[in-house]
């Protein structure tokens, strides 16, 4: 129960998480735990450990940094994350000590009831407070695979655009419009580049961001071979074309590691499901004919 309620709690923030896309300077892309914007309840009640200095406890910054590699940007999304750390915990403990239903299947076997239940309620309450940050991180790995899925097609259409002479502004807008249909994630960590690039002074601040967003080496390499196509003058076209080719490389190994793989997933479940079932016919005649002639 307690962790349905967590859950729902987390999908609170989960389900605006594109409403955080905005422009961000590198420090507004750093994480940061000092004051509170919203005035919402969940501020309210965050900004009240975070003044005695109590956020360090919760992980905060640790949070902040997850949170936008997960594309959860703003300050309102470490508010909601905060806030259920805070919430939970005491709530899911206090439900498993009121809950006694138990009680008539432990009494009779044990004297110590009370203990068992109060280690219980201390038990829930130590998960709950975990698991708001397992459901970060959780997003976190499907954010990065997002990102790794869509990488690869990106690069060959910003070769190909390049190639054709468009400025690499332009391409990213054209790419843009066509990686969206593959990765949603990776569409609008590009659109937020491209504005980045158009509205800040600096570039090198736009691509750093880019690389703190993604948190993969795959953008990294990226990055880099963009920064150097600028600063040495260096052929851009030809250095996507190489990153291009690794990224394929490297997304074949990943399929064949997981094609390796298998067998060894697939064995728990064969012989759990199946070999009974293969017993179960093999001796079932034996036992049901009886044992003599």
């Amino acid at each position: 129960m307690a962790a349905g309620l967590t859950w729902i709690g987390m999908s609170i923030y989960a389900d605006g998480r594109l409403a955080f896309l905005r422009f961000r300077t590198m420090e507004n892309a750093r994480p940061t735990t000092v004051g509170v914007q919203a005035n919402d309840y969940k501020s309210q009640v965050v900004g009240v450990f975070r003044k005695a200095g109590l956020d360090r406890f919760f992980g905060a910054e640790r949070l902040s940094r997850q949170l936008i590699h997960s594309g959860n940007r703003g300050r309102d999304a470490l508010n909601a994350v905060l806030f259920m750390k805070i919430v939970a915990p005491p709530i899911a403990a206090w439900l498993a000590w009121q809950f006694d239903a138990a009680q008539y299947l432990i009494e009779p076997l044990s004297t110590s009831y009370d203990m068992i239940r109060n280690g219980a309620a201390v038990a829930l309450g130590i998960v709950c407070f975990f698991i708001p940050d397992l459901i970060v991180t959780i997003n976190v790995g499907e954010r990065r695979e997002a990102l790794r899925s869509g990488l690869p097609d990106a690069v060959d259409l910003l070769y190909i655009c390049v190639q054709a002479g468009m400025s690499f502004e332009a391409a990213l807008g054209r790419v843009t419009s066509e990686v969206e249909r593959r990765s949603t994630d990776l569409a609008d960590e590009l659109r937020l580049l491209a504005a980045e690039i158009a509205y800040l002074t600096d570039r090198r601040i736009a691509y750093e961001n880019f690389r703190f967003r993604c948190g993969i080496e795959e953008i990294d390499e990226l990055v880099l071979i963009i920064q150097q196509a600028e600063r040495y003058g260096t052929s851009l076209g030809e250095a996507l074309r190489q990153l291009s080719v690794e990224s394929r490389a490297r997304q074949m190994l990943e399929l064949e590691r997981k094609a390796l793989q298998l067998p060894a997933k697939l064995a728990v479940p064969i012989t759990g499901f199946l070999l009974p079932g293969v017993v179960a016919m093999i001796f079932a005649p034996m036992f049901l004919g009886g044992f003599g002639p």
